[in-house]
């Protein structure tokens, strides 16, 4: 049977349709990663430390399982800036403003790229509390 192809996706769309598959992806990669490599935290517990003084006071489980679940959440957010070039690229297309010559339109979505690059790191510990 043959597909319809004016419901393909092309262009930002495309862009758009795979950031939120890479998003998933990346996002369940970083959480989990976080999480199993501090299984050891876990287990034994994390030293916590009274801040007058900077003497240990003991080990404790639960703030062990508090750190983990925020660095591993934290994961999460570092990879919502994958939206960004997708989203300025959607608008950009639905604006018209998307340059119809192959070397302009590589150029405009480069640009994109390199600012997400940019800025990517810094936008996404800034979403994170």
């Amino acid at each position: 049977m043959l597909r319809n192809q004016s419901n393909a996706a092309t262009g930002a769309r495309l862009i758009l349709l795979n950031s939120v598959s890479s998003f998933f992806a990346c996002a369940a990669a970083g959480f989990l990663n976080a999480y199993f490599m501090r299984q050891t935290e876990l287990k034994k517990g994390i030293n916590v430390i009274n801040p007058e003084t900077n003497e240990t006071v003991g080990l404790s489980k639960k703030c062990a399982h508090k750190a983990v679940m925020q660095t591993s959440i934290s994961r999460i957010f570092l990879v919502v800036t994958i939206f960004l070039p997708p989203l300025c690229l959607l608008g950009v297309e639905k604006v018209g403003l998307m340059p119809r010559n192959f070397y302009f339109k590589t150029l405009v979505e480069a640009a994109f790229l390199t600012g997400e690059l940019y800025l990517a790191v810094p936008v996404g510990i800034a979403l994170f509390p």
